[in-house]
C-alpha cells in the first residue's frame, strides 16, 4: 500500500528543542576539546572495545579516539538534517492534516532526544576509553549498559505513549 501524501509543515522549535540541541552541541564541543587536550599524552595503544563488565578486550591505535569523535559528529549532523523532513518519518499512527503538526513536533523532539543520548553515550565511551588508556579508574564500567538502555529507551517509551494517546484523543473527539 502506498503512503498517502503527508502535509509539509514548517515547525517552530520550542524551548525544549533549543535545550536538547544546545546540550547536544555543547557536549560534542566538550568532547572535541577534551580529546584535543589529552591526545598527545595518550599511549600509542589504547582500548578500543570493552566487554559487558567494562574491562577492555581489544586494543588499537590512539587515533581511534578521532574515529569515535568523527562518527559521533557525523551522526549528530545527520540527525539534525533529518529533523528538517518530519513528513518522511515512519509514525505509529496515521498522519492526517489534523494531527500532523502534533505528531511531527513529537517525532522531531524524539530525534533531538536521541541525538542528545547519542552524544552522551559516545562521550561516556570516549571518556572511559581515555581514562582506561591513562591507567585511571573509569567512572561508568558497571553503569554503562543501564545508562545506554535508559538514555535510548525512555524517550521512546514517552514518545509512543504521547503519540498513541493523542491519536486516541483525536479519534474520540471525531466520534463525539
Amino acid at each position: 500500500m502506498k503512503n498517502p501524501v503527508r502535509p509539509k509543515i514548517k515547525l517552530i522549535p520550542g524551548p525544549l528543542d533549543f535545550i536538547y540541541e544546545g546540550l547536544s552541541w555543547l557536549l560534542l564541543l566538550c568532547q572535541w576539546a577534551y580529546v584535543l587536550s589529552v591526545f598527545q599524552g595518550l599511549p600509542a595503544e589504547i582500548p578500543v572495545h570493552f566487554n559487558a563488565s567494562g574491562s577492555p578486550d581489544a586494543y588499537g591505535s590512539k587515533a581511534q579516539v578521532w574515529v569515535l569523535l568523527l562518527v559521533c559528529t557525523v551522526l549528530s549532523l545527520g540527525l539534525g538534517l533529518l529533523n528538517r523532513y518530519p513528513h518522511t518519518f515512519n509514525y505509529p499512527v496515521q498522519i492526517t492534516p489534523a494531527n500532523a503538526e502534533f505528531q511531527y513536533k513529537l517525532a522531531v523532539q524524539l530525534m533531538r532526544q536521541t541525538k542528545l543520548a547519542l552524544v552522551l553515550v559516545f562521550g561516556l565511551v570516549l571518556f572511559e576509553t581515555i581514562q582506561t588508556a591513562q591507567q585511571k579508574k573509569g567512572l561508568m564500567a558497571e553503569w554503562m549498559l543501564p545508562v545506554v538502555l535508559l538514555a535510548f529507551f525512555l524517550p521512546l517509551l514517552v514518545y509512543f505513549g504521547r503519540a498513541f494517546s493523542n491519536s486516541k484523543m483525536r479519534n474520540t473527539n471525531r466520534e463525539s
